[in-house]
């Protein structure tokens, strides 16, 4: 099922809200049950819903970026997955220090 068939409008549309609903469900989930017993989980568990929505703005100009370089996938992989996670964190972070955004993120 490829092309232009409603099908595959369909399929995406269902992988697509799935993999959202998954994640979501997840973060939630999880929000709830673990305890953050040492600081890098009380760090990491207030910041993860934030992540979650601006990780997209983070990492497509790092693997664009990335794909200028004439390395292996997997080394682009590693160090993309490095520089977002670290970068993501970090707004994160300032992003709920602003007046306001702390009860919504």
């Amino acid at each position: 099922m490829s092309g232009m068939h409603w099908q595959s409008v369909a399929t995406a549309l269902w992988l697509g809200l799935a993999a959202v609903a998954f994640s979501m469900t997840l973060t939630l989930w999880l929000r709830g049950q673990v305890s953050p017993s040492n600081k890098l989980a009380a760090f990491v568990g207030p910041n993860n819903y934030t992540v979650y929505l601006i990780h997209p703005l983070v990492l497509v100009p790092v693997t664009l970026g990335l794909s200028y370089f004439a390395l292996a996938g997997l080394v682009k992989f590693g160090i993309a997955s490095i520089i977002t996670v670290i970068v993501c964190y970090g707004l994160a972070t300032g992003l709920r220090r602003i007046p306001g955004l702390k009860s919504i993120l």
